[in-house]
C-alpha cells in the first residue's frame, strides 16, 4: 500500500530465512527492495483492504512500515506466521548508526514514594509485558509524565518479571511504597517539514525545506506545530510507529501517517530518532528496550556464572595442593613401613611391646619418635637401631 498515492501496488515478496523481506515490481523484476527484520519487528492485521475483498496486515520493521494484503485469510495467515518466527530468531544490526545509537542510550529513571493514601497519586496500566503510567497527577508531572514505564518496586527489579507478577506485588506491598519509572522520553526543538502536495491529479514530494514546525515529543505523542498558526499541524502516536534516519533527515511512520523531517545537523537528527524509539519501545511494552534489558540480564548472569566457576576451580586446586602435600608428608614419614618394622609380631605374646614393664614401654615409645625426627638420609644409608 502506498502511503503517498493511497493506493495498492502488485509487488512480488520473497522471505528468506536470512531475516529479509524482499519486494519486487510485479512487471519489472529490477533490483529488489531488502527489508531487515529485527527483534523489535511487529506485525498487526489490519482491515485497510476489507472493501476490496482482501485480508491485509501492517509490518514495522525498525525502520519502516509495510501495508501487505492478501488474496485469503489463510494466506495472510501463514504469512504472519512465518514473520513472527523469523522475528524471534532476528538480530539487531550493530552497524546501523540509528540502532546502535538505540540501544546504548540510557533510560532517564524518576523515582517517587507514596507515604500514604493522601499522598497524589498515580494510575497505571497493563501495556505489552509492562505496567505503564496512564494519569498522573499534576504535582507528579514534573517528576513522571504519562507513558512512563514502571521499572521497579521497593527497589526489586520489574521489567522482566511480566505483568502478572507486577500486579500482584504492588497489591501485597505496604506503605510508604516507593516506586521507580523509566521516564517516557521528552524532547522539543524546531524542525523543517517535508509535506506531500497534489498538483495535476498526482502527488509529490516537495524538498524546499522552507516549513519550520515546532516538534514536541512527550507522552507517546510526536506533535508538529505549524510556526505561523501556532496550531498542531500534525500529530504521530509512538504505538506501532517506526523512524528512519538519512543523513540530517529522518521519517516517522504511524500508522497510514507518516513525516519526512530535517534536523539542525546530523547529530540533532539522530538525537530525535533514538528519544523516538525509546518512545516506540515504551508505547508498545516491550521492543528494543525489553531486548536490551535481557541481553543486560544474560550478560549479568554469564558474569556470575563465570565468577563461580573460577570460584570452584580455585576450590579444586587447593584440594589439589593439600593432597600433594599430603602424600609428600605421607612419604617422608613412611608411618607405615617404620610400624611394620618396629611393631614385629610374636607367636605367644601379640607384639614386642606387651613383654615390657611400663618404664621399658615409655622408653621404647620416645626411641620410636626419634625415628621420625631424624633428618632424612640418602637412598642407601640404613638405620642400625632399626636393623
Amino acid at each position: 500500500f502506498d502511503l503517498v498515492t493511497k493506493k495498492w501496488k502488485h509487488k512480488y515478496v520473497v522471505l528468506s530465512d536470512t531475516c529479509c523481506l524482499y519486494t519486487h515490481n510485479y512487471r519489472k523484476m529490477g533490483k529488489p527492495r531488502q527489508h531487515a527484520l529485527t527483534p523489535n519487528s511487529m506485525i498487526y492485521e489490519t482491515n485497510l483492504a476489507k472493501s476490496e475483498g482482501r485480508y491485509s496486515f501492517q509490518l514495522v520493521f525498525f525502520s519502516e512500515s509495510l501495508h501487505l494484503a492478501a488474496p485469503t485469510r489463510l494466506e495472510r495467515d501463514e504469512w504472519m506466521f512465518m514473520l513472527k518466527d523469523l522475528i524471534s530468531k532476528s538480530k539487531y544490526d550493530k552497524m546501523d548508526v540509528l540502532q546502535l545509537a538505540a540501544l546504548e542510550r540510557d533510560v532517564d529513571n524518576a523515582t517517587l514514594s507514596f507515604e500514604s493514601v493522601l499522598s497524589p497519586g498515580i494510575c497505571l496500566q497493563a501495556r505489552g509485558n509492562w505496567m505503564a503510567a496512564a494519569v498522573v497527577s499534576e504535582a507528579l508531572t514534573s517528576t513522571v509524565c504519562p507513558g512512563s514505564i514502571l521499572s521497579s518496586i521497593g527497589g526489586v527489579d520489574t521489567t522482566l518479571t511480566g505483568i502478572d507478577s507486577t500486579a500482584k506485588r504492588l497489591t501485597l506491598s505496604k506503605g510508604p511504597l516507593r516506586l521507580t519509572f523509566w521516564n517516557s522520553p521528552r524532547k522539543v526543538g524546531w524542525l523543517n517539514l517535508v509535506s506531500t502536495e497534489r498538483n495535476d491529479s498526482r502527488w509529490f514530494l516537495r524538498r524546499s525545506w522552507n516549513e519550520k514546525v515546532y516538534a514536541t515529543l512527550c507522552s507517546g505523542t510526536l506533535t508538529l506545530y505549524a510556526a505561523r498558526e501556532g496550531r498542531a499541524k500534525l500529530m504521530l502516536k509512538m504505538a506501532g510507529a517506526s523512524v528512519c534516519l538519512e543523513s540530517n533527515c529522518f521519517v516517522v511512520y504511524s500508522g497510514l501517517k507518516f513525516a519526512t523531517l530535517q534536523g539542525v545537523s546530523r547529530e540533532d537528527a539522530l538525537d530525535w530518532c533514538a528519544n523516538i524509539c525509546h518512545s516506540i519501545s515504551m508505547e508498545n511494552g516491550g521492543g528494543l528496550l525489553l531486548d536490551k534489558r535481557k541481553e543486560e540480564a544474560a550478560l549479568h548472569e554469564q558474569g556470575a556464572n563465570r565468577h563461580y566457576s573460577t570460584a570452584d576451580e580455585l576450590y579444586s586446586s587447593v584440594q589439589v595442593v593439600t593432597t600433594s602435600k599430603s602424600n609428600a608428608i605421607e612419604t617422608t614419614l613412611d608411618v607405615t613401613q617404620s610400624t611394620q618394622v618396629t611393631e614385629e609380631t610374636d607367636s605367644n605374646c601379640g607384639t614386642a611391646f606387651n613383654s615390657l614393664d611400663p618404664e621399658e614401654v615409655s622408653k621404647k615409645m620416645e626411641e620410636f619418635a626419634l625415628n621420625f625426627l631424624r633428618p632424612s638420609r640418602p637412598r642407601g644409608d640404613t638405620d642400625t637401631n632399626l636393623q
